[in-house]
């Protein structure tokens, strides 16, 4: 056949092969095999990405997030926050277009949730990314902005919404 005509199944065949790696990658993750994971969801987010559309927006996002969770317990601190603030931004995007949009804004206020998890006050980088042993007082949290957005992200969704009981 024609290849125009196989276009619809390859796309198909690819957003298939992009949840199986999604779903791989989060078998990974619970196992604590994080490397496994991580090469599972970054083949997943490819795939996904091959074909973007809006409505894959959450799903991307997700993978950002997702691959930022991984870095974190890898210890490489700055992908991590790359990826979160990758999620971020498509997910800012996305709900500029559309305030209505409950799952977008609930997996803003995750990511806002993850990122600022990335560093607790206690903690202080080096210029490597790796932790020193120096501790912060809680008015130095350079991440408390990030959790208030997180709240407040939580506390409209509820009041839109309070039969959500993830929220």
């Amino acid at each position: 056949p024609p290849r125009s005509t196989l276009f619809p199944y390859t796309t198909l065949f690819r957003s298939k092969a992009a949840n199986a790696q999604l779903k791989v990658g989060d078998i990974h993750r619970r196992l604590g095999d994080f490397q496994a994971a991580l090469a599972a969801y970054q083949r997943s987010l490819e795939l996904f990405q091959q074909d973007f559309s809006e409505e894959k927006t959450l799903t991307i996002a997700t993978l950002y997030n997702e691959i930022g969770r991984i870095y974190r317990h890898l210890d490489q601190l700055s992908e991590s926050r790359t990826a979160h603030e990758t999620a971020r931004k498509l997910l800012e995007a996305a709900i500029a277009q559309n305030q209505d949009q409950s799952d977008l804004r609930f997996e803003l206020a995750r990511t806002c949730f993850l990122n600022a998890r990335q560093f607790r006050p206690e903690q202080i980088q080096n210029e490597k990314g790796r932790l020193t042993g120096k501790r912060l007082s809680p008015d130095q949290n350079p991440n408390a902005a990030q959790l208030q957005q997180a709240i407040d992200i939580l506390e409209q969704l509820i009041a839109t919404d309070q039969t959500r009981p993830e929220y």
